[in-house]
């Protein structure tokens, strides 16, 4: 290891976290050791204990930083605007829907490794003012999110065809937006 890793408290946890993302896209981060953090990161061993106190506070501290990218301000208070500008970024960060999608499906639960939900606080906050159409917008665009990820386990699991399931969740994100 040369000398030319993180400095700083501040610097050496973002480079534990970026490893951490980057390693997350070939692998599950319950499969990443801390070894290969530490040498991802450019720091030793010890030094990811010293910052965090197990590897799932570290995944957390991940999904954090992830998230706070997301929510980075848009240029406009728009609801519809907000929305896509927010699957556009989830679009181009697979390591927030990687880590996420493992922390849901089979690590500590999110809201222990995470904290609170800033994620969902800053698109209730966007989205509360508005009329109860852009709260239904919100709504499917949720349930369009979690047929992304979850459509092929619902078919898997059900025995239905995959374009079944998608039919069905079309229908259903039509009906939230028209306030059936």
């Amino acid at each position: 290891m040369s000398n030319s890793g993180p400095k700083g408290r501040r610097e050496t946890q973002l480079a534990l976290q970026r490893a951490v993302a980057e390693l997350s896209l070939t692998r599950s981060p319950g499969a990443i050791s801390i070894k290969e953090i530490a040498e991802a990161a450019g720091v030793t061993a010890g030094l990811v204990h010293y910052y965090y106190e197990t590897k799932d506070d570290l995944i957390g501290a991940t999904l954090v930083m992830l998230a706070e990218h997301l929510l980075e301000p848009t240029e406009t208070d728009d609801p519809r605007e907000v929305a896509e500008t927010f699957l556009d970024r989830l679009v181009a960060e697979p390591s927030f829907v990687r880590i996420g999608s493992w922390l849901v499906l089979s690590g500590p639960r999110p809201h222990s490794a995470m904290g609170r939900f800033p994620l969902v606080d800053r698109l209730r906050e966007t989205m509360e003012p508005e009329l109860d159409r852009d709260a239904r917008i919100a709504t499917a665009l949720s349930v369009v999110l979690a047929a992304a990820f979850f459509a092929p386990i619902l078919s898997d699991a059900t025995g239905a065809p995959y374009a079944d399931v998608v039919a069905n969740l079309r229908t259903i994100t039509g009906d939230l937006t028209a306030g059936n």
